[in-house]
């Protein structure tokens, strides 16, 4: 019972990780694009530090996509070893 338990547990953190993963996607995409809207900008209304600061945002998100695979990875060749004992 306890086996079955902790398959479920595995499995809805990789259905989270996932999630986390594809909304953090869509979050580094839109970053990217804002970044570049900046460097183009002509008008002023951006300044450095506004690149700064969202390319900051984007290498954390970057970082934490990269955490998120690496725990993937981790659960799969834990359930993939507990298939070979």
């Amino acid at each position: 019972w306890m086996a079955i338990a902790e398959k479920q547990k595995e499995q809805e953190h990789l259905d989270d990780l996932y999630l986390q993963n594809q909304t953090l996607d869509a979050l580094i995409k839109g970053l990217t694009g804002d970044i570049e809207i900046f460097k183009k900008n002509e008008e002023g209304v951006w300044k450095p530090a506004d690149i700064v600061r969202f390319t900051i945002q984007l290498n954390i998100m970057r970082d934490k996509k990269k955490r998120n695979l690496e725990a993937v990875e981790a659960i799969l060749k834990k359930q993939k070893e507990g298939m070979v004992a």
